[in-house]
């Protein structure tokens, strides 16, 4: 996606996530630049395609970056009806 295309709002909680179009859910990056051009933005909160996790291993911590939606897990299992990761 790029900042020349309209950013579309839906309402809702992560589940929502089910109403975009595959691949065009924005990253924090691009959400701001979107904010920068357009100051209604501004104040209102989003989901991010990206982010980061954190998971205690063994004794020690990890954390790593989601950098996308393809690789995010929290996306990837949402609707999983096992386990799922909104539930």
């Amino acid at each position: 996606m790029t900042a020349t295309q309209p950013i579309e709002t839906i309402q809702g909680d992560l589940r929502a996530y089910a109403q975009l179009e595959p691949d065009t859910f924005q990253t924090a990056r691009q959400v701001n630049q979107d904010r920068m051009t357009n100051h209604s933005l501004c104040n209102v909160l989003f989901h991010t395609a990206d982010g980061n996790a954190y998971q205690a291993q063994k004794g020690s911590s990890v954390l790593w970056g989601i950098t996308s939606e393809k690789s995010n897990l929290i996306l990837t299992h949402l609707f999983d009806t096992e386990n799922s990761s909104f539930d």
